[in-house]
């Protein structure tokens, strides 16, 4: 966020939240007013290194079961969201660390 909005000359607003993802993981998001992505917004090309270590981080702790999505807000600004399943994978399939 620091990144994002850092260069604005105006007041943006930041969402935070938090939910159930159908019972079995959780949603986590954070979306702003800001000025939004890039049109040509590639999350493996344009990421900056806190979006890269999260997205590494995830994919170590829950492989394809966590997901990371970066989406531009169609009124502005940008969302990042997180998935994640209830536990991690080694956890689901009864591996032990």
């Amino acid at each position: 966020m620091r990144h994002g909005l850092a260069a604005e000359a105006r007041t943006c607003h930041v969402e935070i939240g938090a939910a159930s993802n159908d019972g079995i993981g959780m949603r986590l998001w954070v979306s702003d007013d800001g000025r939004g992505l890039r049109p040509d917004f590639d999350l493996q090309r344009h990421a900056g290194t806190g979006l890269r270590n999260t997205s590494s981080r995830l994919n170590r702790l829950y492989g394809a079961a966590a997901q990371l999505t970066v989406k531009g807000n169609v009124s502005g600004g940008t969302t990042v969201e997180l998935t994640l399943p209830g536990a991690p994978v080694g956890d689901l399939v009864g591996e032990s660390g």
